[in-house]
């Protein structure tokens, strides 16, 4: 435990905040990288390696060797779009073939499907598939209007980058049993965020995305079809401190038998 709260500590002090404000620890974070590249001893192999853009703005991959690795006579950059693939190999855009023998595809993944293609059918024949037509969206990453009973783990805006899944999940799972201990205990039977609700938490997230590091100007998969990034605009204590107790004026609630006045007295 104690250990964990140490990584906390640190890390939220210093990356977490570099991601979200422009200041002394975003400048930190990006000499340490410049100084990293150092690694690279040939200077026009260094100016390969350097991107064109604020260093989070796509996601860091952390590593020890890896920038030695080629300095191997055996290893090539090769920074040039491929044009096609043949037999032999890969051709890239300025014509080179470079034969292979085995081609690794890594594509990537849909970080903005959320629990689709799995499809949600609310009250009224209410699809998800419909309300998330356009882009994702929730209340505090747990909640969706017009769903009662639906809570997510790593739902829209969570999967943010300045904190582990395990702690921001871990956060939801505790808001998610507040929640699932009211039903068992018969205060309510179903809740589920207001759109206004919904629509002001989601509102306070656009306000701050212009802040964070994803929208200094970099192509990545944070950014959503509305050219913002789909990520969290704050410090991680921030998500804690919202998903504390549900904040009843935010919730439509149908009462338990416990909650309701004809309820008989056990």
């Amino acid at each position: 435990m104690v250990s964990y709260k140490l990584w906390q500590g640190g890390f939220e002090k210093l990356f977490a905040k570099a991601t979200v404000e422009d200041g002394f620890a975003r400048k930190l974070i990006s000499l340490g990288c410049r100084l990293h590249l150092r690694a690279i001893k040939d200077p026009d192999l260094r100016r390969r390696f350097t991107p064109d853009y604020t260093p989070m703005c796509k996601r860091l991959v952390m590593g020890t060797n890896f920038y030695q690795q080629f300095e191997s006579p055996t290893v090539d950059l090769v920074d040039q779009g491929i044009d096609h693939i043949e037999a032999r190999g890969i051709v890239t855009s300025d014509g080179q073939l470079h034969e292979l023998d085995v081609i690794v595809l890594a594509t990537g993944f849909d970080a903005h499907a959320f629990v689709r293609p799995m499809e949600l059918i609310g009250p009224d024949g209410l699809r998800l598939s419909a309300v998330w037509d356009e882009e994702p969206f929730g209340y505090r990453t747990v909640g969706l209007p017009g769903f009662p009973n639906v809570l997510m783990l790593i739902g829209p805006h969570s999967p943010f980058g300045n904190q582990s899944l395990f702690a921001i999940s871990e956060n939801q799972q505790n808001f998610a049993m507040r929640i699932i201990n009211r039903w068992r205990s018969g205060q309510i039977d179903a809740m589920c965020p207001t759109l206004e609700a919904t629509d002001r938490f989601n509102a306070e997230v656009s306000k701050g995305l212009p802040n964070t590091v994803w929208a200094t100007g970099c192509t990545s998969w944070y950014i959503g079809k509305d050219g913002l990034p789909q990520a969290w605009p704050w410090m991680p204590e921030r998500h804690r401190e919202l998903l504390g107790e549900p904040e009843a004026g935010d919730w439509e609630m149908v009462p338990g038998p416990a909650s309701r006045e004809d309820a008989v007295p056990a």
